[in-house]
């Protein structure tokens, strides 16, 4: 009789799971098979090295998924959940977690990888991704509610250095630039406007600038904490740069010529005190950090050796000049 009992017991309990069972095969199966109704398509970016975790929260953040769980699920049970590929998609709203599935799996044929390393200028950006607008765009942007941001003629030191995934089906021309300006956004550290009430220009933009000046001139991220605080303190106390990368900012032929020291031209930081009227190239994250963070020493002067770019650092111009002797 215990035994009868036990086994009416057990499939009491059955009974119970077989409602949630058939609703969660249901679930699936309609979004395997159903998608939804609306018809707009979606575009998402997968980095590269996205976990199955990060892939759902993208696709449910953007409302192309209603659970992260039955999505997982779906992949798991065909074992799709290793297949997902980085890079652009464009993905169909109505699209079903089978459709959703095959699309990241094969679409990546469809995107164009594009490097742009750190310091380069818009010219030279423009001309990796000659198809995209870069210089004289109409383009709306939450990094241009800045107050120092908001009346710019180029978007000179916003375009962000990284690995960008082009969707080549997208014909829209701002396509890069928004990329790289949400990237210039996402990657301004979260108290830089703390750290601007500390520098004697408080404002983004000459930050950028000094930025871009730092990443022409310094390689190392210790020495351009340094150069920063040396960039800033001569700023302060109204001292010349003295940064010759401005002038070349001008050229294309990386040049100097004795006729361009002696210009009037504002990028020429040997006569003019003050800052250039615009970055002169697209700094990277540790030259902007560097520009947020300068270190206070007391060094006045700066040179970079001409056998391997190290910088060599002086407290007087008269070490200056025998530094140049010897390392120039």
């Amino acid at each position: 009789m215990r035994y009868k009992s036990s086994y009416k017991q057990s499939q009491k309990k059955t009974s119970k799971l077989k409602p949630s069972i058939l609703i969660l095969t249901a679930v699936i199966l309609g979004n395997l098979f159903i998608g939804k109704t609306e018809t707009t398509k979606i575009e998402i970016q997968i980095p590269k090295g996205a976990s199955l975790n990060m892939i759902s929260d993208i696709l449910k953040e953007k409302d192309l998924i209603e659970s992260k769980i039955l999505f997982k699920t779906y992949l798991k049970t065909q074992e799709e959940e290793n297949k997902l590929m980085a890079g652009n998609f464009l993905i169909p709203s109505n699209a079903s977690y089978q459709e959703i599935s095959t699309i990241l799996q094969k679409y990546q044929s469809n995107t164009q990888v594009i490097l742009i390393p750190e310091g380069l200028k818009t010219t030279e950006i423009q001309a990796i991704a000659p198809g995209q607008c870069l210089q004289k765009c109409e383009i709306q942007h939450k990094i241009f509610e800045v107050e120092s941001l908001n009346n710019l003629k180029s978007f000179e030191g916003l375009l962000f250095p990284d690995t960008y995934h082009l969707d080549l089906n997208n014909n829209n021309p701002n396509q890069l630039l928004k990329k790289m300006l949400d990237n210039f956004s996402n990657k301004l550290p979260s108290d830089y406007q703390e750290k601007l009430k500390q520098l004697p220009r408080k404002d983004l933009y000459s930050t950028i600038i000094v930025a871009s000046l730092i990443e022409k001139e310094v390689k190392s991220p210790k020495d351009k904490l340094l150069v920063s605080g040396i960039i800033w303190k001569r700023l302060e106390n109204e001292w010349t740069l003295g940064i010759d990368a401005a002038l070349l900012y001008l050229k294309d032929n990386n040049q100097i010529t004795f006729q361009d020291l002696q210009a009037d031209s504002p990028y020429n930081l040997r006569k003019n005190k003050g800052l250039p009227p615009t970055p002169i190239a697209n700094p990277g994250y540790e030259s902007i950090y560097a520009a947020l963070n300068p270190k206070s020493s007391k060094y006045w002067f700066y040179l970079s050796k001409a056998s391997n770019g190290e910088t060599v650092f002086s407290k007087s111009n008269a070490q200056h000049n025998i530094n140049k002797q010897k390392y120039l």
